[in-house]
Order: C-alpha cells, then sequence, then structure tokens
C-alpha cells in the first residue's frame, strides 16, 4: 500500500486518474449491491423465492414520480397464467 502512495507522490499527474477510477469503481459496485438486494425483478436464489415480483404493492408507487397510475388486474394476463402453468397471483 505505501508502495502505491509513493508511486503517487512520484508521478503525482497519475492522482487523477486514480481518484476517477476508484470512484466509479465503488460507485458501480454500490448501485451492483442495491439493484440486487432492493429490486423485485433480481432473482439471487431461485429456490428460496421463485417469484420475487409477487411481493410487489400495486398501490405503493415503484418509481420515483408516478402519475395517476392505478392498478386493473388484466384478466387476459391471468388467462394467459393459467395456459402456461405459472402460478397464478397470490393477491386473487
Amino acid at each position: 500500500m505505501s508502495m502505491i502512495f509513493r508511486a503517487l507522490r512520484k508521478n503525482y499527474e497519475l492522482v487523477p486518474l486514480v481518484t476517477i477510477v476508484s470512484c466509479s469503481v465503488t460507485m458501480s459496485t454500490s448501485a451492483m449491491f442495491y439493484f440486487a438486494y432492493q429490486k423485485t425483478d433480481v432473482v439471487i436464489r431461485k429456490t428460496k423465492n421463485p417469484f420475487p415480483y409477487y411481493k410487489i404493492d400495486p398501490n405503493k408507487p415503484q418509481k420515483l414520480l408516478t402519475l395517476g397510475q392505478k392498478y386493473v388486474p388484466d384478466e387476459q394476463l391471468e388467462k394467459l397464467r393459467k395456459e402456461i402453468g405459472s402460478p397464478p397471483h397470490p393477491r386473487h
């Protein structure tokens, strides 16, 4: 670690490059963990919870800004779920 600091002191023009790269790595890693643990469309373990999107509350907005959106169950979608063998939505 001290060798890196010595190299940066010797080649001070590398400081902005190292700063930008380290910030981008930190931000991308934090975004990856955020999306993996907070978003409902990401499935990490399929055996524990194969349909995580069923836990979504339709009355709670998933976006930052939602204008005039209301949940209305679609009969064609439920019919298609039955045809392909997908489990029915738990709220019905």
